[in-house]
């Protein structure tokens, strides 16, 4: 029997951690290379885990929906959906009977940021 202790899931996870944060960058930085070169490396990595940080706590945790979020992190600043003028955003993130992917579809459906977004 193959037994996998706590210390390796925490490796693996640790592992995979590092590579989706190597993956956000290079997302961000190909698709807002505006908003992204004006960070340091450092900076977007810091804000990147933040905002995976802070999309977990509405629910937003599988990749494709996690790297949507990030789009707004970068463009809007962390807790942006704490600005009255993203209130919206913030009401959809809160609906508790809808998983991540539906809360940021429907985010991108009304989404007209217009200038926000590079």
């Amino acid at each position: 029997m193959f037994i996998v202790r706590n210390q390796q899931i925490e490796a693996f996870r640790s592992i995979l951690e590092e590579n989706f944060i190597v993956l956000a960058q290079k997302h961000l930085e190909e698709n807002y290379p505006n908003k992204s070169s004006s960070l340091t490396k450092e900076s977007l990595e810091m804000l990147i885990r933040k905002g995976i940080d802070e999309s977990a706590t509405y629910g937003v945790i599988e990749r494709p929906e996690v790297l949507i979020y990030l789009e707004y992190v970068l463009c809007l600043g962390l807790n942006f959906s704490a600005s009255p003028e993203h209130i919206w955003i913030k009401r959809t993130l809160k609906i508790s009977n809808i998983d991540g992917a539906e809360k940021m579809q429907r985010i991108q459906n009304i989404k007209t940021l217009k200038p926000e977004f590079d």
